[in-house]
């Protein structure tokens, strides 16, 4: 122990990065290494001295750490710590090499990290690169110091090598060592401290993400690997940035953290974001501070409320108001803030960092010595510890730059970020008075990029109204087939006279122009007529399925206000009463009959007219009737027909009930092109057996269905057809499906659009292997990713989607004020009467235009303050050999609090080990995203639409789930101690010796009631992290060894003898040494 000079305990910022640095296994994590280019002559032996003195003279760079077998770390300064220098001579290497070995050594050196216990914690490397040309590497670990205190540093060995080189004595000044800092701190009264930090942070129970991740709901990449990007802001908008600044009292600091709050905002659609910011941390009342050698830069969270209507500049000086309040306060370690949070365990306080770089030193030092310069300085840190940070540098022109997780965000994603934080700094200065929400994030390049996707005018106009498009078809193929139905077939001259004939009867009945006609029938060809009847007569109809209920079926008369129903003997005696007149479609005599025509212009109107009115699930539990014109449905059919394509070589299997909207690309895209409709029974469309029978006896060509259809016939190995076009729509079309289902057909293509804007809005042609997106929007439809407050988000940012154009409904019927509030005036187009549709889908642009459904805004949940997007779980999941279908909601059953729970169905035969879906979902997932509870079904629930009915799905019982291990009862009393305290906090029938306290759907807020009750009933001091991994048998061990060694071993060694000088059992010597032998 002769070699050592000092002992005192850490402090916070320095125990936070031992504890990363070795709970991480990576002593290189936070490793910085400062590069300098030097001109001119150099003595290496007299360089080497300088630094060597340097070290001699500083406690900080002879500081080594220890903490294996002590209670807490302690930071031990050696009397002697011999510096390493490597010397190369790279003189003959061409500069393309020396870049190279250079960016190999910087590589290797950062791999080989430090030796905690070994001072010093740095090393130099130089290499000679001609004769007048130096190259040296500086690492050191950033325990020690920070940038200013490098620049002290720095400043030392300068002074020191120069008076070396002229053969005099270096004057170098006295300062206090970083123990006086130490001991400072361990002085101070907390509890103020608390309190500001408890109160800041109150209410904030989640990070805020950047919103850019690769994945929906990012933080939890299997590994971190980082990667930079730059930006550089012009000089005039720099000036002009500082000139804002000094006008307006405020920091150029204050601008940064402002704009990167602005940008976070917007980019994570949240009024209230955290970030870290790095404080110098010599804001403290201790004299001499600012000349201390060591780490006192430290990582805090600034909390900012980004409220749209709010002023600029009374938003800054507020914004610095509070970072002046917080330097009282920001000595804290970053972990006893976290503590303080509401921010559970598990849970980072922020996801991004924000350094600005003002350091009071100078790392450049152009003059180092007479005939000695440094040309180029070049920092390279280590991973930052957080997905993203951006450092500032100040200066003539302001420079940025990114450091990012590459496994988390994409380059492209980066870029696209620095561009808009240049658009928003730019935009700060010109107006002092701009509200928030008026600050623009987009380029005008990058405007015009989005401008260019919603370019979708068609230049061919409309082709006329459906039905007359299927009368011109009649005319230019009159014996060509129509339509199929079981046996019978139609050419369009048949169909033709069917449609007048039934066109003839309704307008007996009074039907005409703007009226409402029911129509509850079962599939048939007098179906497909009497609809094409009721377009005729300028009539619109309600599609109703006999399915429904007959509570259902009454509210959409009573709403839709019909005044003629028509149905089927069979259908009539099963409904409620209703004030429609009733038109009979089976009854003798009846519609179509005797194939008159109708009497007067039965297609004389307008394109606004209403085509359909159409009713999906409401929010208050009624149905609402969406109201589809004319020009809308033309509109899609006409896009439709271009792609994703039909010609009348087609034949179109259709078999979605009349009730779902998009039945109305089966039945009028063949007919209003000449294709053929064949139309599939009801018994047909549920039997997979059938279906295939018919696609293959009808010689199918395109066939359109929702997943859930498609999945029916891969479960019964339908062997596919090779001519065969899929479209696929109305839920998310998963991976493994479009997997699965590729290989079995011609194209597949990939469906989206809401009621609202008429079937699809939005289509692609998918392969394997890629990201399933929807593509681009269809003709004459516009796509628009906005804010709250209708603003555009940049590419790759996710937001509500809006959609415009010629689909969009006039609106929901006799429900002006969820109109309005859904249909909102158009903010990207000069009419003033266009609107935008508010489809309350999260969704986002990729760089080419595709657009990515991400799910809905009411599917995405907080658990514990994770945010979750149940889709990735869904997804996941749906990835496993033994699951065909799964879906994943958020349940609040009592006790348990909030959890997840996961629906699945599997293919016949097959039935899953629950612990190894629980095993296989923790390799890709968080915790926090495992799914608490697994509940199989034989089959989802569906609307007759064929939609999933999550309301329909059973709440999970209170048994033990199936676990990999099998169930053995809990044999010692204190298994059985335990067992019971489980018990009472976990839904859940029994508890077994093998259970572990997770797999039975425990989470993190539940550990601390357990440990709580452990530690009454057995006398022990437990952590809340000890009941992560263990069963049940192995905690009861843990606890009954606890019990048996009450006090646990004791710190042995050399190491222990250290802790208990510190503690005051040997004395320190005057000189500050200790006598240990």
């Amino acid at each position: 122990m002769e070699n050592v000079q000092d002992i005192y305990e850490l402090s916070p910022m320095q125990h936070g990065l031992l504890f990363d640095s070795v709970t991480a296994g990576d002593s290189g994590m936070y490793l910085i290494q400062l590069e300098y280019f030097f001109k001119g002559k150099l003595s290496v032996p007299e360089f080497e001295r300088a630094w060597q003195q340097t070290i001699d003279h500083n406690p900080i760079l002879r500081t080594c750490f220890h903490w294996e077998g002590m209670p807490k770390p302690l930071q031990v300064v050696q009397n002697d710590a011999e510096l390493s220098l490597t010397f190369e001579d790279w003189s003959e290497l061409s500069a393309e090499e020396r870049e190279q070995r250079a960016t190999e050594f910087r590589e290797a050196d950062r791999r080989r990290g430090v030796e905690f216990e070994n001072a010093p914690l740095m090393r130099l490397a130089l290499f000679q690169e001609g004769e007048d040309a130096f190259r040296l590497v500086w690492t050191f670990h950033h325990i020690l110091m920070e940038g200013w205190s490098a620049s002290l540093v720095l400043a030392e060995v300068r002074t020191r090598y120069s008076a070396l080189m002229s053969g005099e004595t270096a004057t170098v000044a006295e300062h206090r060592s970083y123990r006086d800092f130490v001991s400072w701190f361990q002085e101070q009264d907390r509890t103020t401290a608390e309190a500001y930090w408890r109160s800041e942070l109150e209410g904030l129970e989640s990070p805020t993400h950047p919103g850019i991740d690769r994945s929906s709901s990012g933080m939890h990449a299997p590994v971190r690997e980082f990667d930079e990007r730059r930006l550089e802001l012009s000089a005039e908008a720099s000036q002009a940035l500082l000139s804002f600044a000094k006008n307006h009292s405020l920091t150029p600091n204050t601008l940064m953290q402002g704009a990167w709050a602005v940008l976070l905002s917007r980019y994570a659609g949240e009024q209230d974001v955290v970030f870290g910011t790095m404080v110098s941390g010599r804001s403290v009342p201790l004299e001499g501070v600012e000349t201390i050698i060591g780490l006192f830069v430290n990582l805090l969270p600034t909390r900012v409320g980004v409220g749209a209507d709010e002023a600029l500049v009374g938003w800054l000086q507020r914004l610095q108001e509070r970072q002046v309040r917080q330097r009282e306060f920001e000595y804290l370690s970053l972990a006893d803030v976290k503590r303080w949070s509401d921010v559970p365990a598990g849970l980072p306080l922020f996801e991004s960092l924000l350094v600005f770089e003002n350091w009071a030193g100078d790392l450049t030092v152009a003059d180092w010595a007479p005939g000695l310069e440094v040309r180029d300085v070049r920092g390279h840190h280590g991973s930052p510890g957080h997905p993203m940070m951006l450092t500032v540098v100040p200066g003539p022109q302001l420079s940025m730059t990114i450091t990012y997780d590459r496994h988390r965000f994409d380059a492209d994603a980066i870029e696209r970020l620095l561009a808009n934080l240049n658009v928003l700094l730019e935009a700060l200065p010109v107006d002092p008075n701009r509200r928030l929400a008026d600050l623009p994030l987009l380029s005008e390049a990058e405007g015009k990029l989005l401008d260019g996707f919603n370019d979708t005018a068609t230049d061919d106009g409309m082709a006329g109204c459906v039905h007359e498009q299927v009368a011109a078809q009649a005319v230019l193929r009159p014996d060509a087939v129509a339509l199929r139905f079981e046996q019978r077939v139609l050419s369009y001259a048949e169909l033709r006279d069917m449609v007048q004939g039934m066109a003839a009867r309704l307008s007996r009945e009074g039907v005409g122009r703007g009226s409402i006609v029911a129509l509850c029938v079962d599939r048939s060809p007098e179906m497909v007529a009497m609809l094409l009847a009721v377009l005729e007569l300028g009539a619109a109809y309600v599609p109703l399925d006999p399915a429904y209920p007959a509570a259902r079926i009454a509210y959409i008369l009573e709403d839709c206000g019909a005044s003629v129903l028509v149905t089927e003997t069979d259908i009539l005696s099963e409904l409620a009463d209703h004030g429609a007149r009733v038109i009979l479609l089976d009854a003798p005599g009846e519609p179509g009959a005797d194939g008159s025509a109708p009497s007067g212009d039965a297609t004389a109107f307008s394109g606004e007219e209403l085509a359909y009115v159409i009713y999906t699930s409401g929010s208050t539990g009624n149905p609402k009737g969406v109201e589809v014109t004319h020009c809308a449905l033309s509109n899609f059919i006409d896009s439709m027909r271009r792609e994703p394509g039909l010609t009348a070589d087609d034949v179109l299997v259709a078999v979605t009930t009349l009730a779902f909207d998009i039945a109305g690309l089966e039945l009028y895209l063949p007919l209003t092109t000449g294709a053929q409709l064949v139309l599939a029974s009801r018994s047909a469309t549920a039997d997979a057996s059938s279906l295939t029978a018919l696609l293959e006896d009808t010689g199918a060509t395109v066939m359109q269905a929702t997943p859930a259809t498609w999945r029916m016939l891969i479960q019964v190995e339908w062997p596919g057809r090779r001519g065969l076009k899929v479209l696929c729509g109305g839920e998310a079309l998963p991976p493994e499906l479009v997997t699965d289902l590729r290989p079995l057909c011609r194209e597949l293509w990939n469906m989206y659009g809401p009621t609202e804007t008429t079937i699809w809005s939005a289509l692609t042609r998918v392969e394997s292997g890629e990201r399933v997106t929807v593509g681009r929007p269809i003709g004459n439809t516009q796509v628009h990713i906005l804010d709250d407050t209708l603003a555009r988000l940049p590419i790759g940012v996710t937001g509500e989607l809006y959609i415009g154009g010629a689909g969009l409904a006039r609106g929901y019927r006799g429900r002006a004020d969820l109109t309005a509030e859904k249909f909102v005036p158009d903010p990207y187009r000069d009419d003033a009467s266009a609107r935008i549709y508010r489809t309350g889908d999260l969704a986002r642009l990729h760089p080419d235009g595709a657009l990515e459904i991400l799910g809905r805004i009411d599917h995405q949940v907080k658990i514990r303050g994770f945010r979750i997007e149940l889709g990735e779980i869904e997804a996941t999941l749906a990835r496993h050999d033994g699951i065909a279908e799964t879906v994943v909601l958020a349940r609040n059953d009592g006790r348990t609090g909030t959890r997840l729970v996961a629906y699945m169905v599997s293919p016949v035969g097959v039935s899953p080990d629950l612990g190894e879906l629980r095993t296989v979902l923790r390799e890709s997932l968080p915790e926090y995203m495992v799914p608490a509870v697994f509940v199989p079904l034989d089959e989802m629930p569906r609307t007759p639409n064929g939609k999933l009915d999550r309301s329909a799905l059973p709440a999970p019982d209170a048994l033990r789930p199936q676990l990999e291990q099998g169930f053995e009862a809990p044999r010692t009393p204190v298994e059985k101690k335990i067992a019971e305290i489980w018990l009472t906090v976990l839904d859940v029938d029994r508890v077994g010796v093998h259970d572990n306290f997770f797999d039975l759907g425990g989470h993190s807020l539940l550990l601390l009631p357990v440990t709580d009750e452990l530690q009454r009933a057995f006398d022990l001091r437990m952590i809340a992290s000890e009941l992560v991994h263990p069963t049940l048998g192995q905690l009861a061990a843990l606890c009954e060894e606890r019990m048996a060694k009450p006090e646990g071993p004791a710190p042995a060694g050399l190491m222990r003898r250290i802790y208990d000088a510190v503690r005051g059992s040997s004395p320190i010597n005057g000189d500050g040494t200790q006598d240990l032998d």
